[in-house]
């Protein structure tokens, strides 16, 4: 399926236990959150998810994943759903254009949501499940993975990095353009991705010379 089954203690998370030898979602939780804000804490986040893909704890293909950029080109042609996990104070501050909302909290009762009839009906469509940063532990895990049960289909992805990494690629949205961590607005420290000369997004600020390339890793 397009989302592994979680093993058992997995706190409903891919590939992991909660506290295991490499740390696990309580050790990544644990270095995210000890940050002293939430720009670094989004910067550990990938750091220490890209660490668990290289040691081979979860499914980093693109039989789970998909790129922001293949993402937007399935957006473009229509062969794609959009699904929105957020709360739904943050979906309507912003979300991706035409996206629907399943809250993360009911993934188990998604048959009842009001997405539910057209995401089971078009079988020629992805469905691109997303949260704002979209890594192995975001909550559009427990979305993806109980969509992926329910349609019996290889149907389902979740985008890599998230709704922020389709923002900082400047793609569609409805609402504004900030990106934000644990519902806080960042954008004081981080320019747009991989590109140190590229425009910087609504609120973002420019950094020194010297430090860009830190912000960008």
């Amino acid at each position: 399926s397009g989302a592994q089954s979680a093993p058992a203690g997995s706190w409903g998370f891919p590939g992991f236990g909660f506290f295991d030898a490499d740390g696990g979602i309580g050790g990544v939780a644990f270095a995210v959150f000890s940050q002293e804000n939430v720009d670094d804490s989004e910067r550990v986040l990938h750091e220490q998810c890209a660490r668990l893909e290289a040691m081979g704890r979860y499914d980093g293909s693109d039989k789970t994943w998909v790129d922001p950029e293949r993402a937007k080109t399935l957006w473009e042609s229509g062969k794609a759903i959009f699904v929105d996990v957020r709360d739904g104070d943050e979906f309507e501050i912003s979300h991706i254009e035409g996206a629907v909302q399943i809250h993360w909290g009911m993934a188990y009762w998604a048959r009842k949501s009001e997405a539910w009839a057209d995401i089971e009906k078009s079988t020629d469509k992805l469905v691109v499940v997303y949260s704002d940063n979209g890594s192995q532990i975001s909550r559009c895990g427990q979305v993806a993975e109980m969509l992926s049960h329910f349609l019996k289909e290889d149907r389902v992805r979740r985008l890599r990095k998230g709704l922020n990494a389709w923002k900082r690629h400047g793609f569609p949205v409805e609402g504004s353009r900030h990106t934000f961590f644990a519902k806080q607005r960042l954008g004081d420290t981080l320019t747009r991705l991989d590109d140190a000369n590229a425009e910087l997004e609504e609120g973002q600020q420019p950094l020194p010379t010297s430090q860009k390339k830190k912000a960008l890793r």
